[in-house]
């Protein structure tokens, strides 16, 4: 497959490695649970949710999706008190991401260009009593997710890559976002990364 999460092709740098993990059974209320297998004899608790995913360029998805935790731990500041509070999945309306940390991962073959995988790196919880959290830490399992609905399955991201241009003509620049502003992709994702989970 001819895939470099949304990036320029011409640098053959290969897709990341997403673990696979397919859910079993009838679909499940959010917060439920269903047991996979992503290795022989070794089996896989899932949390089972419905959602509807809205992506940067306004394309929104709906299906059902499958996470391996129940809740997550976050620390909040209120009134100069840092408080902990778990979270638990279904207890959230909508999830939201905010922005994006790089991670410089190699130069391409002819040193011209730096390549970076952007990872979220904040996220915005509302919960159903519309209180709302923020987490500032990577969430794993969320920076590819499984959605399935009635066309079948496909692979959704919220990590991409870009190559900032050190070398050659018009270097000082974001390959392909376009950009020169080096925080661009911070806060902006490519087009085709989901940037809002709605629990239904």
């Amino acid at each position: 497959m001819n895939f470099s999460l949304f990036g320029d092709t011409n640098f053959n740098i290969g897709e990341p490695k997403v673990p696979e993990v397919k859910i079993t059974g009838e679909t499940a209320e959010n917060g439920s649970f269903k047991t996979g297998k992503n290795e022989p004899e070794k089996e896989t608790q899932r949390y089972v949710f419905n959602v509807s995913v809205i992506f940067k360029d306004n394309t929104i998805l709906t299906g059902i999706t499958s996470f391996p935790e129940r809740s997550l731990s976050v620390k909040h500041k209120n009134k100069g008190f840092i408080f902990e509070k778990v979270i638990k999945w279904e207890d959230v309306k909508s999830l939201k991401l905010l922005e994006w940390k790089p991670r410089l991962m190699s130069k391409n073959t002819n040193n011209s260009a730096l390549l970076y995988y952007f990872y979220p790196s904040k996220y915005q919880f509302i919960m159903k009593k519309d209180k709302s959290y923020e987490y500032n830490r990577n969430i794993p399992y969320l920076n590819s997710l499984l959605l399935t609905n009635d066309d079948g399955s496909t692979q959704i991201y919220s990590f991409f890559v870009d190559y900032w241009k050190v070398t050659g003509k018009n270097t000082g620049f974001w390959k392909n976002s376009a950009s020169s502003y080096f925080y661009y992709p911070f806060k902006i994702p490519h087009k085709k990364n989901f940037i809002i989970i709605n629990f239904r």
